[in-house]
């Protein structure tokens, strides 16, 4: 049996000091740690499919943290005012080994890298990384009315050029409790408007902007080196984003209603992107500043509480969000570029692109080509007609939320949320798998005459693609065989294979008891509970047939999703 072992350990922790200067003054210094090791052991028997081998590694992390900072905080009449300098400079450093067998072993079931028939191989690498930050705020406040706040941020990044290594960002917010301001009422019971603006700047991996050797194994007895097929950029800058965002928060009839929304608008210049370029210039990609791409999008949150007694307490709250993102664009000359792709040897790819003027996240292959009603075109074999350079859609849903309620009467309390997604594209390698294999369910079963599919559609079987033929613009009428179309078509026309990621998941079930305070006391607690839990019990609805698409470990794509796991436990809570 094959193997594969995976051990790590991780240990973190701070040491702070404070010192008061004056009342209003506190200077602060503090360093943290945060430290992991890991053991990787695989190991492939002999007899499998593959030949017998045996791979090691080890790979240590770390990141300090130290931060100095001066603190400020006094009233002036109505006015509080918050304020703090800082300086931080931050050190990360990774390394990794790995050694391998190769050829296999010069003894049978001998896991050790000196058992290796071939000279084994060994790879090790080192990364650094330091920032030098500084930055600072102010907080004001006038009566608990209103807020203001302010910040700047300076960093310098050693994975940054030299002379682009310095960028700096801040912003600021505004909030208005403008119920203060307002009668006393029945109705409205709270109510803020807040407007914020700011900037926040990135930087990239280290060791992407000057010119680097990688170790390439031996070349006959000597150690050899290659050129990384990406080209060094030494004129690299940081990415920026800016931001401005406007909200409002209501409360109706004691916080019995509650109403919150939020819309913002955001601006992504200087992206750091892997630029493909032609064989010709002995790379493969360059890392570049490109173009720019515009955000926007909502948040609601609707809630209230319908019942509310002595005994019973019944909440219900709801929230939704949708977000568009559009490429202004790109670099000079480049109207579209890939980020993602999949495929076969020998098949289309399935792309997903930046494309200029278009949503961020396109997902572009092959498609079939329809008619200007939309129609699909159907060739005079039977088979729709495909293009290439077809756009899907993006993988960006059109609205995401969910609903959460829970119901409370004396020590008894249950609960359970619903999420859902509308919209969005999900690519799915595992129906394509089915199909091809056969055992989709569409792929059997009755036709449209009434007999069965697998049928040759000589005898009456076979399959009818609707459609118009390209040819005449009639109805299609050509029947194809099931296997040509499932096994010989399909993974060319990856549209087939695309569906749109809609679904509404029950998330959670719960129901609790809690412990009146007279018989925790006896067991020295202040609060005591018990709650059974019933985590993802039902996919209530999904487009994608036989699949969760809140469970695909990719934005765009899922292939070979394991079946949801429905887990039940117990949660007990103490309290001392």
């Amino acid at each position: 049996m094959n193997t594969a072992q995976n051990n790590s350990s991780r240990v973190f922790g701070l040491m702070s000091a404070s010192y008061k200067l004056i009342p209003e003054v506190t200077i602060d210094f503090t360093a943290k740690g945060n430290y992991s090791n890991g053991f990787t052991d695989s190991r492939v028997n002999s007899g499998t499919l593959n030949l017998e081998k045996f791979t090691t590694g080890q790979s240590r992390s770390r990141e300090n943290n130290f931060v100095l900072d001066a603190l400020f905080n006094k009233k002036f009449g109505q006015f509080n005012i918050n304020a703090g300098a800082f300086g931080e400079l931050r050190i990360n450093r990774a390394e990794n080994m790995s050694s391998s067998t190769a050829g296999g072993f010069t003894v049978p079931n001998y896991y050790n890298v000196s058992a290796s028939k071939d000279r084994p191989t060994a790879t090790n690498s080192i990364s650094n990384k330091k920032v030098r930050s500084a930055y600072g705020f102010v907080s004001t406040s006038y009566n608990n009315l209103l807020f203001l706040d302010l910040n700047i941020r300076n960093d310098w990044s050693s994975s940054l050029p030299v002379n682009n290594n310095s960028y700096l960002y801040g912003g600021g917010s505004l909030a208005f409790v403008f119920t203060d301001l307002l009668p006393k009422n029945n109705f409205l019971s709270f109510g803020k408007a807040t407007v914020s603006a700011g900037r926040t700047g990135s930087d990239l991996d280290p060791y992407n902007i000057y010119q680097t050797y990688a170790s390439n194994g031996f070349y006959g007895t000597s150690p050899s080196l290659s050129v990384p097929n990406q080209i060094p950029n030494e004129l690299l800058k940081p990415a920026l984003s800016t931001a401005y965002e406007a909200g409002i928060d209501l409360r109706f009839i004691k916080d019995r209603l509650r109403f919150s929304f939020n819309y913002y608008n955001r601006s992504s210049k200087d992206q750091i992107i892997s630029l493909s370029l032609p064989s010709s210039t002995g790379f493969s990609t360059a890392l570049v500043n490109a173009g720019e791409i515009k955000s926007h999008g909502i948040e609601l949150t609707l809630g209230g509480t319908p019942i509310r007694t002595k005994d019973v307490t019944w909440d219900l709250n709801a929230n939704f969000a949708r977000s568009r993102n559009k490429i202004v664009s790109l670099y000079p000359g480049l109207e579209n570029f890939p980020f993602d792709s999949f495929g076969y040897t020998g098949t289309p790819r399935i792309n997903v692109e930046r494309r200029v003027g278009q949503e961020w996240g396109s997902i572009v292959t092959t498609g079939i080509k329809r008619n200007a009603d939309g129609v699909a075109l159907i060739g005079n074999d039977g088979f729709p007609i495909l293009e290439d350079n077809h756009n899907l859609g993006t993988f960006v849903p059109d609205l995401t939320g969910g609903l959460t309620t829970s119901v409370t009467y004396k020590q008894f309390t249950a609960g359970l949320s619903v999420d859902f997604q509308i919209g969005g594209k999900l690519f799915s390698v595992s129906r394509g798998n089915t199909f091809g294999s056969g055992l989709a369910e569409e792929t059997a079963g009755l036709n449209d005459k009434g007999n069965p599919k697998r049928d040759d559609p000589s005898k009456g079987g076979g399959i009818l693609i609707p459609g118009v033929r390209a040819s005449d613009g009639q109805p299609n009428t050509t029947y194809i065989g099931a296997q040509d179309y499932y096994e010989g078509y399909i993974p060319y026309a990856w549209e087939e294979q695309t569906y749109k990621a809609t679904y509404v998941k029950l998330r959670e079930v719960s129901i609790g008891y809690t412990l009146p305070a007279s018989i925790a006391s006896k067991i020295k607690a202040s609060r005591a509970s018990l709650t059974l839990v019933a985590r993802n019990p039902w996919l209530i609805y999904t487009a994608v047939p036989g699949i969760d698409p809140s469970e695909s470990a990719g934005n765009w794509i899922e292939g070979g999703q394991l079946p949801g796991t429905r887990t039940i436990g117990l949660n007990l809570k103490v309290t001392f």
